[in-house]
């Protein structure tokens, strides 16, 4: 798999995904105008990613914003990669908030409910 390499905007997260490592990577701000275009390749890589993905997996999440249909694609990218658990290979979420932005924080918890994938909580 090739890795992907997207530069962040005003609108738009960094995307650093790096299949060789198991470290994928989503920061910055999250707010396009239309999350199905920015999201959906990405969406599409971590679903092929996940039938062979390496002994672990983390995908670090540092988001300091995200509007709501981002939500649903980070979502969608967090059940795509849900099936490396399958492989009995291990995944891991490291949300990263700011140690003052419980909604953030508490958007992390619920993801990590609604997944039952592992998560990470980590206050800067």
């Amino acid at each position: 798999m090739e890795p992907i390499s997207i530069r962040e905007t005003e609108a738009t997260p960094s995307i650093e995904f790096n299949p060789e490592k198991g470290l994928l990577i989503i920061k910055g701000r999250s707010h396009p105008e239309n999350a199905k275009i920015f999201y959906g390749p990405l969406i599409e890589w971590c679903e092929s990613y996940a039938k062979d993905p390496p002994e672990k997996t983390v995908l670090r999440i540092q988001l300091e914003h995200f509007n709501t249909i981002s939500s649903k694609s980070l979502l969608d990218v967090f059940r795509s990669l849900k099936e490396i658990q399958k492989t009995e290979k291990l995944i891991l979420i490291d949300w990263y908030y700011e140690s003052d932005d419980e909604e953030l924080l508490d958007a992390g918890k619920t993801y990590e409910e609604i997944t039952d994938i592992p998560f990470i909580m980590t206050p800067y």
